[in-house]
């Protein structure tokens, strides 16, 4: 087993508002009688002579191990993670675009633009899908690409494109394999917002 991954799910619960005292007494117990942590320790079925939930042969101590449990130890006493930047965070967690739960499909206008990646959302009639695929192209169906989508727990359906830098617009329809949500046969079309370069 890796200790790492122990302190990992400890910044997960943190993260979710919770408290990781069992996860940080968890990895000192993977520690060996220097204190030191190491990179694996053995599971339920060790070797004869070993003994469940000490350090293996491996790399001890291992930094990123080590590591993982200070950051830990930290996170824990603050409440928040330490080891993520504040900017990131505000970024490409606080500020992430949510689709809009009145529409079928959504998307953020701003990234409408060649060269842009746009996250298109989906929840129409064939949300209830095992599978979807976003089938999309530009300028009149060029360049055809189906994109698997990933289901979100808002249930909505999600895929990122990479908008083409030559192009004036996007086609785009919804298929699971064997219906299509086209928009009634007219598909979805939507203009690419030029891009303007500063002088």
């Amino acid at each position: 087993m890796w200790p790492i991954f122990t302190g990992e799910r400890g910044h997960l619960v943190i993260a979710s508002g919770g408290n990781a005292d069992s996860y940080l007494a968890t990895m000192r117990a993977f520690a060996n009688s220097s204190y030191m942590i190491s990179e694996q320790v053995w599971d339920l079925n060790a070797p004869s002579g070993f003994t469940p939930g000490t350090p293996t042969k491996s790399m001890t101590p291992l930094s990123w191990s080590m590591g993982e449990y200070i950051t830990l130890l930290a996170s824990n006493y603050t409440g928040k993670i330490m080891d993520m930047p504040e900017i990131v965070y505000q970024r490409y967690v606080s500020n992430l675009y949510k689709p809009h739960q009145d529409k079928t499909v959504d998307y953020n206008q701003a990234f409408v633009q060649p060269g842009k990646a746009l996250t298109i959302y989906y929840k129409g009639f064939l949300a209830s899908s095992e599978q979807l695929n976003l089938h999309w192209g530009r300028d009149n169906w060029q360049s055809v690409t189906d994109k698997p989508m990933l289901k979100r727990n808002d249930g909505f359906w999600e895929a990122t494109i990479a908008i083409p830098l030559s192009g004036t617009a996007l086609n785009f329809a919804f298929t699971d394999g064997n219906n299509w949500d086209n928009n009634g046969g007219s598909n979805l079309n939507k203009t690419l917002s030029p891009v303007f370069s500063r002088r």
